[in-house]
């Protein structure tokens, strides 16, 4: 069985928060506010992950779904997605802050979870990293479907 790492890698590429014009192209078609992925595509969105803007396969994410959903339902406890993880606490169990990024981006893609960032309370900048960092780069409103 694959792990996490190999799941999320093939249907995610992470960009640069240094790249504004990368996502900024983007946000026209984004008609939910924060809440929901600016769309690249039909086959590709944008989830903000503060650090890093993760773009998801969706294609790629719908084919890795099922096993990676069962190796997530195998996390320990306190790191399952409905303790509203944050990512370096799932960074840690994972092995790389990376990978619980990607992980956060393909179940926001899923619409398994929605990936709360402080730009949700309009907070950016050095306030917006301490809140990051502080916790608040975590999973909410989990909904993972029934395995």
């Amino acid at each position: 069985m694959p792990t996490i790492a190999e799941y999320v890698a093939a249907c995610t590429e992470l960009h640069s928060q240094n790249k504004p014009e990368m996502v900024s192209a983007h946000l026209d078609t984004h008609p939910d506010g924060l809440l929901s992925p600016p769309v690249i595509n039909d086959n590709a969105i944008l989830v903000d992950c503060h650090f890093v803007t993760v773009s998801v396969d969706i294609p790629g994410a719908r084919r890795v779904a099922t096993g990676l959903l069962a190796a997530v339902t195998q996390l320990p406890a306190g790191q399952q997605p409905a303790d509203r993880v944050d990512f370096q606490t799932l960074g840690r169990t994972l092995g790389s802050n990376e990978t619980a990024l990607r992980l956060f981006a393909v179940g926001h893609a899923l619409h398994w979870w929605r990936v709360a960032v402080p730009a949700d309370l309009g907070v950016g900048g050095p306030a917006g990293d301490a809140m990051a960092l502080g916790g608040f780069l975590m999973l909410a409103e989990v909904r993972l479907p029934a395995s």
